[in-house]
Protein backbone atom coordinates (compact mmCIF):
# COMPACT_ATOMS: atom_id res chain seq x y z
CA UNK A 1 0.00 0.00 0.00
CA UNK A 2 1.42 3.09 -0.67
CA UNK A 3 1.91 6.04 1.74
CA UNK A 4 -0.81 8.21 -0.29
CA UNK A 5 -3.74 5.69 0.36
CA UNK A 6 -2.79 5.05 3.74
CA UNK A 7 -3.32 8.39 4.63
CA UNK A 8 -6.69 8.58 2.29
CA UNK A 9 -7.61 5.31 4.43
CA UNK A 10 -6.90 7.04 7.95
CA UNK A 11 -8.79 10.25 6.71
CA UNK A 12 -11.83 7.99 5.27
CA UNK A 13 -11.43 6.27 8.95
CA UNK A 14 -11.36 9.60 10.77
CA UNK A 15 -14.59 11.13 9.33
CA UNK A 16 -16.65 7.90 10.06
CA UNK A 17 -15.73 4.80 7.81
CA UNK A 18 -15.37 2.58 10.67
CA UNK A 19 -14.14 -0.29 7.97
CA UNK A 20 -11.04 1.91 6.55
CA UNK A 21 -8.87 0.71 8.95
CA UNK A 22 -9.91 -2.82 10.13
CA UNK A 23 -7.74 -4.69 8.30
CA UNK A 24 -4.61 -2.93 8.87
CA UNK A 25 -5.37 -2.72 13.04
CA UNK A 26 -7.43 -4.43 15.00
CA UNK A 27 -10.02 -2.46 17.34
CA UNK A 28 -9.43 0.62 14.67
CA UNK A 29 -12.23 1.83 15.26
CA UNK A 30 -11.94 2.30 18.69
CA UNK A 31 -8.64 4.00 18.28
CA UNK A 32 -9.19 6.48 15.86
CA UNK A 33 -12.22 7.79 17.93
CA UNK A 34 -9.96 8.45 20.81
CA UNK A 35 -7.77 10.31 18.43
CA UNK A 36 -10.29 12.17 16.53
CA UNK A 37 -12.00 13.26 20.20
CA UNK A 38 -8.04 14.78 21.06
CA UNK A 39 -8.30 16.29 17.95
CA UNK A 40 -11.74 17.75 18.47
CA UNK A 41 -10.93 19.17 21.30
CA UNK A 42 -7.94 20.70 20.38
CA UNK A 43 -9.96 22.20 17.68
CA UNK A 44 -12.40 23.63 20.30
CA UNK A 45 -9.78 25.01 22.81
CA UNK A 46 -8.66 26.97 19.61
CA UNK A 47 -11.66 28.69 18.95
CA UNK A 48 -12.18 29.29 22.36
CA UNK A 49 -8.57 31.08 22.60
CA UNK A 50 -9.55 32.90 18.87
CA UNK A 51 -13.05 34.15 19.87
CA UNK A 52 -13.36 34.65 23.67
CA UNK A 53 -15.93 37.89 23.49
CA UNK A 54 -18.38 36.07 21.13
CA UNK A 55 -17.97 32.72 23.19
CA UNK A 56 -19.16 35.14 25.84
CA UNK A 57 -21.92 36.94 24.53
CA UNK A 58 -23.65 33.40 23.67
CA UNK A 59 -22.41 31.08 26.66
CA UNK A 60 -20.71 28.32 26.88
CA UNK A 61 -23.13 25.51 25.12
CA UNK A 62 -24.09 27.43 22.09
CA UNK A 63 -20.68 28.39 20.98
CA UNK A 64 -19.53 24.33 22.13
CA UNK A 65 -22.56 23.87 19.30
CA UNK A 66 -21.07 26.58 16.95
CA UNK A 67 -17.74 24.81 17.53
CA UNK A 68 -18.65 21.56 16.83
CA UNK A 69 -20.71 22.66 13.86
CA UNK A 70 -17.35 24.33 12.36
CA UNK A 71 -15.68 21.54 13.14
CA UNK A 72 -16.91 18.73 11.54
CA UNK A 73 -17.36 20.89 8.13
CA UNK A 74 -14.00 22.63 8.03
CA UNK A 75 -10.71 20.53 8.60
CA UNK A 76 -7.75 22.39 9.06
CA UNK A 77 -5.56 23.06 6.49
CA UNK A 78 -2.43 24.72 8.13
CA UNK A 79 0.02 22.90 10.54
CA UNK A 80 -0.28 25.86 13.07
CA UNK A 81 -3.35 26.00 15.14
CA UNK A 82 -3.04 29.51 15.73
CA UNK A 83 -4.10 30.06 12.25
CA UNK A 84 -7.12 27.83 12.34
CA UNK A 85 -10.52 29.96 12.63
CA UNK A 86 -10.48 32.06 9.49
CA UNK A 87 -13.52 30.60 8.39
CA UNK A 88 -15.67 30.71 11.87
CA UNK A 89 -17.80 34.01 11.15
CA UNK A 90 -18.76 33.17 8.42
CA UNK A 91 -20.15 29.57 9.53
CA UNK A 92 -21.21 31.95 12.86
CA UNK A 93 -23.33 34.41 9.60
CA UNK A 94 -24.86 31.58 8.77
CA UNK A 95 -26.46 29.49 11.90
CA UNK A 96 -29.86 30.72 13.23
CA UNK A 97 -28.70 32.14 16.15
CA UNK A 98 -27.43 34.98 13.40
CA UNK A 99 -30.89 36.03 12.99
CA UNK A 100 -31.63 37.03 16.52
CA UNK A 101 -27.69 38.48 17.35
CA UNK A 102 -26.90 40.11 14.00
CA UNK A 103 -23.71 41.89 15.31
CA UNK A 104 -22.24 38.17 16.24
CA UNK A 105 -20.43 38.34 12.67
CA UNK A 106 -18.92 41.27 12.76
CA UNK A 107 -17.91 40.43 15.99
CA UNK A 108 -16.14 37.49 15.34
CA UNK A 109 -14.44 39.40 12.00
CA UNK A 110 -13.42 41.12 15.01
CA UNK A 111 -11.82 39.20 16.75
CA UNK A 112 -10.03 36.94 13.56
CA UNK A 113 -8.67 40.39 12.98
CA UNK A 114 -6.99 40.45 16.53
CA UNK A 115 -5.57 37.28 15.57
CA UNK A 116 -4.55 37.80 12.25
CA UNK A 117 -2.77 40.84 14.19
CA UNK A 118 -0.94 38.90 16.40
CA UNK A 119 0.49 36.58 14.22
CA UNK A 120 1.14 39.00 11.75
CA UNK A 121 4.50 40.46 10.71
CA UNK A 122 6.52 43.08 12.37
CA UNK A 123 8.42 46.65 10.92
CA UNK A 124 9.64 49.79 11.78
CA UNK A 125 7.31 52.31 12.17
CA UNK A 126 6.72 55.65 10.87
CA UNK A 127 8.43 58.27 12.65
CA UNK A 128 6.34 61.41 12.28
CA UNK A 129 9.14 63.44 11.57
CA UNK A 130 9.19 62.00 8.37
CA UNK A 131 6.09 63.77 7.35
CA UNK A 132 7.70 66.71 8.88
CA UNK A 133 7.40 69.51 5.98
CA UNK A 134 5.36 73.02 4.81
CA UNK A 135 5.43 71.47 1.08
CA UNK A 136 2.04 70.60 0.52
CA UNK A 137 2.35 68.85 -2.62
CA UNK A 138 5.41 66.38 -1.33
CA UNK A 139 3.17 65.56 1.85
CA UNK A 140 0.18 64.69 -1.03
CA UNK A 141 2.73 62.43 -3.07
CA UNK A 142 3.49 60.39 -0.02
CA UNK A 143 3.01 56.56 -0.13
CA UNK A 144 2.07 55.67 3.01
CA UNK A 145 2.46 52.03 4.17
CA UNK A 146 0.29 50.37 6.88
CA UNK A 147 2.26 48.04 9.29
CA UNK A 148 1.56 44.53 8.74
CA UNK A 149 -0.82 43.97 11.48
CA UNK A 150 -3.17 46.91 10.11
CA UNK A 151 -6.94 45.45 9.64
CA UNK A 152 -10.06 47.29 9.48
CA UNK A 153 -13.41 46.05 10.19
CA UNK A 154 -16.56 47.98 9.86
CA UNK A 155 -20.13 47.05 11.11
CA UNK A 156 -23.33 49.17 10.84
CA UNK A 157 -23.75 47.65 14.68
CA UNK A 158 -21.91 48.88 17.41
CA UNK A 159 -18.97 45.99 17.20
CA UNK A 160 -15.96 47.75 19.65
CA UNK A 161 -18.20 48.86 22.14
CA UNK A 162 -19.83 45.19 22.43
CA UNK A 163 -16.53 43.71 22.31
CA UNK A 164 -15.24 45.60 25.03
CA UNK A 165 -18.24 44.84 27.43
CA UNK A 166 -17.50 41.15 27.06
CA UNK A 167 -14.27 41.13 27.84
CA UNK A 168 -13.42 39.09 30.70
CA UNK A 169 -11.75 42.26 32.98
CA UNK A 170 -15.84 43.42 32.44
CA UNK A 171 -18.32 42.93 35.24
CA UNK A 172 -21.62 42.65 34.41
CA UNK A 173 -22.21 45.42 36.81
CA UNK A 174 -19.70 47.51 34.34
CA UNK A 175 -21.69 46.87 31.53
CA UNK A 176 -23.47 50.18 30.41
CA UNK A 177 -26.57 50.28 27.64
CA UNK A 178 -25.14 50.11 24.08
CA UNK A 179 -27.25 51.89 21.44
CA UNK A 180 -27.50 49.36 18.91
CA UNK A 181 -27.79 51.81 16.28
CA UNK A 182 -24.52 52.57 15.98
CA UNK A 183 -22.19 51.95 13.12
CA UNK A 184 -18.63 51.40 14.47
CA UNK A 185 -15.23 50.95 12.70
CA UNK A 186 -12.57 49.55 14.28
CA UNK A 187 -8.43 49.66 13.36
CA UNK A 188 -6.45 46.73 14.73
CA UNK A 189 -2.99 46.95 14.76
CA UNK A 190 0.27 45.61 17.13
CA UNK A 191 2.96 48.00 16.71
CA UNK A 192 4.91 46.39 19.82
CA UNK A 193 3.91 43.08 21.44
CA UNK A 194 0.34 43.91 22.27
CA UNK A 195 -2.53 44.34 19.99
CA UNK A 196 -4.12 47.67 19.90
CA UNK A 197 -7.93 47.59 19.50
CA UNK A 198 -9.45 50.75 19.00
CA UNK A 199 -12.16 52.92 17.27
CA UNK A 200 -12.11 55.35 14.61
CA UNK A 201 -14.36 57.03 12.22
CA UNK A 202 -15.69 56.44 9.08
CA UNK A 203 -13.69 59.18 7.34
CA UNK A 204 -10.19 57.56 9.24
CA UNK A 205 -11.62 54.38 8.17
CA UNK A 206 -12.00 56.03 4.81
CA UNK A 207 -8.71 57.72 5.15
CA UNK A 208 -6.67 53.84 6.31
CA UNK A 209 -8.31 51.98 3.40
CA UNK A 210 -7.42 54.06 0.63
CA UNK A 211 -3.98 53.95 1.86
CA UNK A 212 -4.28 50.31 2.13
CA UNK A 213 -5.54 50.15 -1.37
CA UNK A 214 -2.24 52.17 -2.64
CA UNK A 215 -3.62 55.72 -2.67
CA UNK A 216 -1.00 58.61 -1.63
CA UNK A 217 -1.51 60.52 1.14
CA UNK A 218 -3.62 63.40 -0.53
CA UNK A 219 -6.25 61.49 -2.10
CA UNK A 220 -6.63 59.34 0.66
CA UNK A 221 -7.55 62.48 2.46
CA UNK A 222 -9.67 63.94 0.18
CA UNK A 223 -11.47 60.45 0.14
CA UNK A 224 -11.96 60.74 4.17
CA UNK A 225 -12.69 64.16 3.36
CA UNK A 226 -15.85 63.16 1.37
CA UNK A 227 -17.01 60.87 4.07
CA UNK A 228 -16.98 63.75 6.69
CA UNK A 229 -16.09 67.36 5.41
CA UNK A 230 -15.17 68.51 9.05
CA UNK A 231 -12.42 65.42 9.37
CA UNK A 232 -10.02 66.74 11.62
CA UNK A 233 -6.75 64.91 9.45
CA UNK A 234 -3.95 65.99 11.49
CA UNK A 235 -5.34 64.63 14.59
CA UNK A 236 -6.33 61.26 13.07
CA UNK A 237 -2.80 61.26 11.97
CA UNK A 238 -1.45 61.91 15.23
CA UNK A 239 -3.05 58.80 17.01
CA UNK A 240 -1.98 56.67 14.03
CA UNK A 241 1.60 57.92 14.78
CA UNK A 242 0.92 57.07 18.47
CA UNK A 243 -0.22 53.93 17.63
CA UNK A 244 1.91 52.21 15.02
CA UNK A 245 -0.76 52.32 11.91
CA UNK A 246 2.07 52.81 9.83
CA UNK A 247 5.38 51.22 8.89
CA UNK A 248 8.55 52.92 8.15
CA UNK A 249 8.87 54.89 4.65
CA UNK A 250 11.96 52.76 3.44
CA UNK A 251 12.88 49.22 4.53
Amino acid sequence: MSLLELQRRFRRALHGDTDAMEDLAPDAARRLAIHKTTIETGLAQTLLNAFPALARIVGAPTFTSLSSGYIANAPPRHPLLSTYGRGFPAHVAAQPIAASLPYLHDVARLEWARQEAYLAGDARLLDAAALDTDDAGTLSALQLRVHPAVRVIGSPFPIHSIWRVNQADVETKDILAIDMTLAEHVLVTRPAHEIVTRPISLADATLVRAIMGGAHLGAAVESAFEAAADFDVTQALARHFANGTFRALAG
